[in-house]
């Protein structure tokens, strides 16, 4: 699942609350959903746990089966 459906769905969209959770700014967050930045590690890990697994640091990348380059 992908943060930005994760937020709407867990948060009520709500970006202020879920950055101000997770110890970030909402424009970091904002960069995060719209595919601007990737988390680093240390953000990654702490977003993969609060979110139970349901966002993994594939998520922050558009992979598809099969189209290695």
């Amino acid at each position: 699942m992908k943060l930005g459906p994760y937020i709407d769905w867990k948060w009520n969209g709500d970006l202020q609350a879920y950055a101000n959770h997770i110890a970030t700014s909402v424009v970091t967050l904002r960069r995060y959903i719209n595919g601007d930045r990737t988390p680093k590690k240390d953000m990654m890990q702490k977003i993969f746990d609060d979110t139970d697994g349901m966002v993994t640091p594939n998520d922050f990348y558009d992979l598809a089966k099969g189209k290695a380059a």
